[in-house]
């Protein structure tokens, strides 16, 4: 295998994070301790109300998360902009042990909480909700992901259209990428939820960087899309994209999945066993999060970043949210499916709910059964699912403890 190329900052920080960043935090529990007590953390908490998404049925959730994890959360729940009626700053301790004082007639909340923090604020009845959801996939690509019908369509377009590829550390290509490719493809998608760096932020996290521009061959100076990829210890981590001008038309023509074959070509070529395809949101729904799937993508992991679900009440504008956006959680260090159905449940539905959202890397699905259709009971699992798959009725998802695994 190649030798990975990265800074001494990144070799540094591997064992930093693993092995003395656990150690500090261990040594630091008495500290913490008295501090969350002495100055405990604080949020701006609003009652958004609105008409569910999908629905006609009204909503109201007490939002605690900041601005980027809310508009996406909204853009999930709402069919439009929500009302908001402004609550103030309060202890997020109150907002997770005590939601219900703050609005008696809300039937969602979610509050912010890292990894850590969540494990001292819930009482047992919240789902902690990674921000986001980090993965990799193994090179070279499995014989059954270059047989799937969709890769193929992929290396039609490209027989179509002429593509190439080039890999490139040049400066004003980085200046090109991220100005004519990046940024406009980022506010274009994503609106008020896009997630940009400036561009002094993504060049100062490039220390050492390569990237892959997708072009025709008849035009050689115009780059149609293209992908940032950074080294890190581990493997090569696929970091940004773009399409030049963000044009919808380049991306159905195929240009950005064009250019994750020429890049899962490349790094084969250059002897790597595995890429860091970065992080996506934890909703099993998400476009990015299945594409990535498409080419045998595993979760390796999560960003301690997030926020706690609790369900206050199960009403029918609250069971429309949860069937429409099953999504991951964490529990004791483990990744973990929800799916929402109504019942009854046969064994041919959950195998297809099975295929559509479980992911490798997850420890299990957990598919909750709403309204009346868990009275006709589950169905039996075959061995293959019987570890993988597990029924929840779905009354329980409220309650004093939603006992996750």
């Amino acid at each position: 295998m190649k030798t990975p190329r990265f800074s001494w900052r990144a070799r540094l920080e591997i064992p930093f994070r693993e092995h003395i960043w656990p150690r500090l935090l261990w040594l630091a529990t008495p500290i913490l301790w008295i501090k969350r007590r002495v100055r405990p953390p604080r949020t701006n908490v609003d009652v958004l109300t609105g008409t569910v998404a999908g629905g006609t049925e009204t909503l109201a959730v007490i939002c605690g998360v900041h601005m980027q994890i809310r508009q996406h959360l909204c853009h999930l729940i709402f069919d439009g902009e929500p009302a908001r009626r402004r609550l103030g700053k309060i202890k997020v301790f109150d907002g997770f042990r005590h939601p219900s004082n703050l609005e008696p007639e809300a039937d969602l909340a979610i509050m912010p909480a890292t990894e850590g923090q969540f494990a001292w604020l819930t009482d047992g009845s919240w789902f902690s909700l990674p921000a986001w959801v980090t993965g990799h996939i193994a090179l070279p690509l499995e014989e059954k992901v270059l047989r799937q019908e969709s890769i193929k369509s992929i290396y039609r377009l490209i027989r179509r259209h002429d593509y190439e590829y080039i890999v490139t550390r040049d400066e004003k290509l980085f200046r090109e990428f991220y100005f004519k490719l990046h940024e406009p493809y980022i506010v274009k998608n994503f609106g008020d939820r896009a997630c940009l760096d400036s561009f002094a932020e993504k060049r100062a996290n490039s220390a050492i960087f390569d990237l892959i521009l997708v072009r025709k061959k008849s035009v050689p100076d115009v780059y149609l899309s293209g992908l940032l990829v950074i080294y890190e210890p581990q493997a090569p981590r696929l970091w940004s994209v773009g399409v030049r001008d963000g044009d919808r038309d380049l991306v159905r023509q195929g240009v950005l999945s064009a250019m994750y074959l020429f890049a899962f070509e490349y790094f084969t070529q250059q002897g790597y066993r595995s890429l860091f395809m970065g992080a996506s949101r934890p909703y099993l729904k998400d476009g990015v999060l299945n594409f990535k799937r498409r080419y045998s993508h595993r979760l390796t992991g999560c960003r301690w970043e997030g926020f706690g679900l609790k369900i206050l009440r199960l009403t029918p504008a609250v069971e429309r949210f949860l069937e429409q956006n099953p999504f991951i959680f964490r529990t004791g260090g483990r990744l973990q499916g929800a799916v929402f159905i109504r019942g009854p449940v046969e064994l041919e539905h959950v195998q297809t709910i099975f295929h559509d959202f479980f992911h490798p890397g997850m420890e299990r699905l957990i598919i909750w059964v709403l309204g009346g259709g868990a009275k006709d009971g589950f169905p039996v699992l075959p061995p293959e699912l019987h570890s993988r798959v597990e029924f929840r009725r779905g009354q329980d998802l409220v309650g004093a403890s939603l006992h996750l695994p």
